[in-house]
This record gives C-alpha cells, sequence and structure tokens, in this order.
C-alpha cells in the first residue's frame, strides 16, 4: 500500500475512533446490561477468590455463555474515570471498530486497497449495526470475534495442506475467544472450517488430477492434525473466560452448546412482527431475512446486486476456480449457512434478529469487493456513472438517516423496502431494548418540577437499572426522586408490547426520532379518594 493510501485510511479510522469517543455517553442502558456487568464481576471475584466464590457459576441463563467481554468490560470499567456502564459502551464500541477494521483487513486480503476501503466505510454505515455497537453486549463483541477468525480462517487457504505455528496459533486463539463469548461460535466456525478447507482440497484435485491418486491421505491427515492443534489451543483459552465451563470442561461446553442455542425459544415472549404480535416460537421462518431486508441501507442492495450480477458474468466468461473466486464463494456461504441453520432448526429469533448481527460484515466486505470491480470493471462509462450515483447518494441519505437518529440508530428502517421508521413502526418493533430510558428520565430530571413535599415517584416499564443509574449518576437527583414499583407519580414506557397504555395520565414528553414515538413520560392521572 502506498503513502496515499495509507494515510487515508488511518484518517478514516481516525474519523470513527473519534466519532466513538465524542458520542458513548449518549448511548442509554438495554434491558440485558446489568445481567453481563454482573456476571462479569462475579467472573472476577471467581479468580480473585481462587475459585472459592462460586456465584459466577449460577448466575441465571449466562452461565451458558462465556464472559469473555463481560469480564473485559468490567475489568476496564474498575480503571475507567466514567461511569461503569459508560466504559463498557466504550469497550463495545472499540470491538465494532474492530470489527470495521477486520473487514477492512479481509476485503484488503482478497480484492485489494480499495475493496478494503469500501466494506470498512459500508459496514460503518450501516445504522443497525453501528447502533448495536454501543451498548449491545453480545452481539457486537461476537461479531468481531467472528469476523476475527474468519481472517485468520480465510488466510489459511495459502497455506494449506501445513500450517505453520502461527497460523495455529492466532485461529485457535480467535477460536477460543469467539466461544469465550458465545459457544454456540465453535457451531458456527467448526463449519466455516470445514467448507473452507472442503474447497480447497477439492481445487487442488481439480488442478491437479494426480493430487487424488498419490497425495490425498497424506493432505487429509495433514488437515485433522491442523484441527487437533487448533482445537487444542481454543479449548483452553475458551475455559479461561467461563467458569460454569471449567467445572466439567468436557461436557459442560456441549451441554451448554444445546441449552444455549435454544435460549428464549420456550419463552411466552410476543413479538410484534408483520403488525401483529405472536410468540417467539411461532415467530415466521423468514423472519431474520425480512429483519436484514428492511433494516439495511439502500446501497447495500444495489453493490450487493451488482456483485451478482458481475458474478454471473464473470462465471459464465471463465468457469475456472481461481482462489479469489473460491474465497468469495465461500463469504457467500457464511452469510448463507447460519440464517439456513437456524431455519433448519428453528432457533430463537427476535429483537429484529439481533442474534444474526455477525452476518452483516460479510455483506459489507462482499459489497466492498462489488462496488471495488465496478470501479475497474470495463461497464460503460454511462452505466457507472449512474451506479456510482446512485451509491453516493444512499450513502449520503443513510448518513444524515444517523444523525437524525441519533444516539437510537438501531431502529433504522429503510425507505425502499420498509417505508422509513414511521411506516415500519407500524408493523414492527423499535426501540426493543429501552436504549431510550435515558433520555426519558433525563427529561424528568432536568424539567420536571412539581410541588411535592416528598420525592416524585418514578416507575419505568422495564429494569429499574435502566432509569435508577442516571438518579445514582446526576447530583442531587436522587433527593428529588425516587425509583418504585407501584403508585409512581411519573411512568415512562417505550412502546413495546403497549406498555405505554399500562398507566392513563397525561403525556409530558415523548422521545421521538422521524415524527416516531419510541417513549413517553407520563404523569399519571391519580384516582381520587
Amino acid at each position: 500500500m502506498n503513502k496515499k493510501k495509507t494515510l487515508l485510511i488511518a484518517i478514516f479510522f481516525g474519523a470513527v475512533l473519534s466519532l466513538i469517543l465524542k458520542t458513548f455517553r449518549d448511548y442509554g442502558l438495554t434491558w440485558d446490561e446489568e445481567y453481563h456487568r454482573t456476571y462479569g464481576e462475579l467472573i472476577i471475584r471467581w479468580y480473585q477468590s481462587f475459585f472459592k466464590d462460586t456465584a459466577a457459576t449460577q448466575h441465571e441463563f449466562l452461565i451458558f455463555y462465556g464472559g469473555f467481554f463481560d469480564t473485559l468490560a468490567q475489568g476496564v470499567s474498575r480503571l475507567s474515570p466514567f461511569g461503569v456502564y459508560e466504559t463498557r459502551h466504550l469497550v463495545g464500541a472499540l470491538f465494532g471498530l474492530w470489527t470495521i477494521f477486520m473487514s477492512y483487513k479481509i476485503a484488503r486480503h482478497m480484492a485489494g486497497d480499495l475493496a478494503g476501503f469500501f466494506s470498512a466505510l459500508f459496514l460503518t454505515l450501516h445504522p443497525v449495526f453501528y447502533g448495536h455497537m454501543f451498548n449491545n453486549p453480545v452481539d457486537t463483541p461476537f461479531s468481531a470475534l467472528i469476523l476475527t477468525t474468519l481472517y485468520y480462517l480465510i488466510s489459511t487457504y495459502d497455506q494449506l495442506p501445513k500450517l505453520p505455528a502461527k497460523s495455529l496459533i492466532m485461529l485457535g486463539i480467535s477460536l477460543g475467544l469467539t466461544a469465550a463469548l458465545r459457544n454456540v461460535g465453535i457451531l458456527v466456525l467448526l463449519p466455516y472450517l470445514a467448507v473452507l478447507w472442503f474447497l480447497w482440497f477439492a481445487n487442488q484435485g481439480i488442478q491437479t488430477r494426480s493430487f487424488f491418486k498419490n497425495d490425498r491421505w497424506r493432505t487429509l491427515r495433514d488437515l485433522v492434525r491442523n484441527i487437533g492443534w487448533i482445537l487444542a489451543i481454543a479449548w483452553p483459552v475458551m475455559l479461561a473466560g467461563w467458569p460454569w465451563a471449567q467445572l466439567d470442561p468436557l461436557s459442560n461446553p456441549f451441554k451448554a452448546m444445546v441449552k444455549g442455542s435454544r435460549w428464549g425459544l420456550n419463552d411466552n415472549m410476543p413479538v410484534f412482527f408483520n403488525g401483529r404480535y405472536q410468540l417467539v416460537s411461532a415467530v415466521p421462518k423468514d423472519f431474520v431475512i425480512k429483519s436484514m431486508l428492511l433494516m439495511s441501507p439502500e446501497f447495500f442492495f444495489i453493490v450487493l446486486l451488482t456483485g451478482i450480477l458481475s458474478a454471473v458474468v464473470y462465471i459464465i466468461r471463465r468457469p475456472e476456480l481461481k482462489t479469489q473466486t473460491v474465497k468469495i464463494g465461500y463469504l457467500v456461504f457464511t452469510c448463507i449457512f447460519p440464517v439456513g441453520a437456524a431455519i433448519l432448526f428453528n432457533s430463537p429469533r427476535y429483537d429484529g434478529g439481533r442474534q444474526f448481527l455477525f452476518i452483516i460484515p460479510q455483506l459489507a466486505i462482499l459489497g466492498g469487493i462489488s462496488f471495488a470491480a465496478l470501479l475497474h470493471s470495463s461497464l460503460k462509462r454511462w452505466g457507472k456513472a449512474l451506479i456510482i450515483l446512485a451509491v453516493g447518494a444512499s450513502l449520503c441519505i443513510t448518513a444524515f438517516d444517523m444523525i437524525t437518529l441519533h444516539p437510537y440508530q438501531t431502529v433504522y428502517f429503510n425507505r425502499i423496502l420498509a417505508g422509513g421508521l414511521k411506516k415500519a413502526a407500524e408493523k414492527y418493533e423499535t426501540d426493543y431494548w429501552g436504549n431510550s430510558y435515558r433520555e426519558g428520565i433525563l427529561w424528568v430530571i432536568k424539567h420536571y418540577q412539581p410541588e411535592l413535599h416528598r420525592k416524585i415517584r418514578v416507575l419505568n416499564a422495564a429494569k429499574e437499572f435502566q432509569t435508577g443509574y442516571y438518579l445514582d449518576q446526576i447530583p442531587g437527583a436522587k433527593d428529588r426522586i425516587e425509583m418504585v414499583q407501584t403508585d409512581p407519580d411519573i411512568f415512562l414506557a417505550t412502546t413495546r408490547f403497549e406498555r405505554h397504555r399500562l398507566f392513563p395520565g397525561k403525556i409530558l414528553y415523548i422521545v421521538e426520532r422521524d415524527h416516531t414515538p419510541l417513549l413517553f413520560v407520563i404523569e399519571v392521572l391519580k384516582k381520587q379518594p
């Protein structure tokens, strides 16, 4: 890479980092964050007590998940000058930045500097992915680790059949860390490995007719040996961040794969989808695919459609399996396989399909490769100009939407398929994790000044810590306001599950974006004695 390209990439990532540092404190607390903060703290105590404090092995459903991110974020929060949740949001955002960087690395490895730059740009400007970077303690870190493992895995294609020690170590560590966050990562990454290496093995046979006669068994032995070394490194790395698995290192990880991957399926939690509420176990098969289509910006469709058409033309003209062709096809497989497996095994699907957030970086990489190929193609100038203009316009509109929605980028819906946020809110969930409670309670603290001779009683429709935390952070707030479970003066509720209708009263303030309500601040109508 020449100096100009290096400078361009450095400026881009510097700008994203600056944006993160400027805005990470704007994001509210989401539903699960208290569980994850506590889990991280308990794992630290597990080690500090030399395994005598066993609370980490009993911490509700999270025992079926590794605690790598939670432990790291909680450890950093002990040293941070910021609040514990603000620090966790910053750490999560840095994991998101790492995901963007790895998308650049993979695309650059496969198709050059330009593809790398556009992959990083497209992922950064995916509003839903960007919004989740800050306060999603599971899916964003998982995306970062999945993509890191995928990078080292794709790199092995050019080194097979015998991998050097460095590749085995890096692949083993990244796989172990992925499993130390969500052990179902093994169920995703091992098929990824098997398919890529099978493609390499088959391609060797196609290119060298004598391969299957003379070298196949020796090669298979080398491949199996590679897998053995990778697992030997990954397993202890995984266990290090997962106390419950340490209790039975051989069987507990497999038990957790079953229980963790099925978590939520038997819940009676309703999901608002296609304009009606339905149980999570009865969500339509197309839930994830449709959610992805509705919540991805239009430029994704343009560049991916361009890539599909280019691939068809390429395959017709050059049917041979070049290394780049295999890798791009493999990347397509990594997008299709998780969704297909989830549909086949009826895995739980809810919260806008956030559990499949890790697919978005691969789509961004494919889009970046496709767009870079377009710029280098021999397509007529007018056709190329039209596509570039459409992509550029969509990028600008999406950036504007992200600014307008801030800090609620996760409620983004595209215009073409979803009709924008306002129309989509009639059929789909918006702020399902309660990100907007921060803005609601801050309004109450600053603006609500009733003539009462007692503390203002506030109730929210989610978790108490999502609003109570800010009473602890703002001087004097707890002297005036208290969180309660019954008989509130003020009720805060998002539109999820229609909870804003639980208490009749006067609407004092609405947290909204694009003329769409996300949360209501309601002065409760008191019953007359």
